[in-house]
């Protein structure tokens, strides 16, 4: 009987020992897959061509987008130099899980104000609009108005690997 009670302890303690373990490896794996916005830019500027594009501020991100900074954690914003061109990026780190669905309503109505602009004025700009990316991963928000979006929403996606 005690022999019994012994390989019952030890079997119950080695589950135990197992369970932390493997608990704690899936929190780091979690963790560690969730890259900054200055990484995503990075492999961004790598591989897509951005120099017909300026670095949006603050200050642009709540004129084009409403957007309050402070209801994100970073935020990367490229726009276009001209005003007669859509292209537009935006990679956003929400703060709060809850706002993911005011950023995204937020950023489709910039995308319905731009296809306005651009209907009647340059199809082939429109064209880019009517076919912009707008993504959600965890407490990230990408949105993309571009000939690239194929290829930026696989380097957002890899970014997370």
């Amino acid at each position: 009987m005690i022999r019994t009670l012994k390989k019952i302890l030890t079997n119950l303690f080695v589950l135990s020992l197992t369970l932390v373990i493997l608990t704690s490896c899936t929190k780091k794996d979690a963790m560690s897959k969730a890259p900054s916005v200055k990484d995503i830019d990075n492999k961004l500027k790598e591989e897509i061509n951005l120099s017909t594009m300026a670095i949006g501020d603050s200050e642009k991100l709540e004129k084009l987008y409403d957007i309050n900074l402070e209801d994100l954690e970073e935020f990367l914003l490229y726009i276009p130099k001209s005003n007669i061109e859509a292209n537009e990026i935006g990679i956003f780190k929400v703060k709060d899980s809850t706002e993911i669905d005011n950023i995204k309503e937020k950023i489709e109505k910039r995308i319905e104000e731009q296809a306005d602009n651009f209907k009647d004025y340059l199809p082939e700009e429109y064209y880019l609009i009517e076919n912009s990316l707008l993504k959600i991963k965890g407490n990230y928000v990408l949105f993309a108005i571009s000939e690239d979006v194929e290829q930026i929403e696989k380097i957002f996606y890899k970014s997370f690997k």
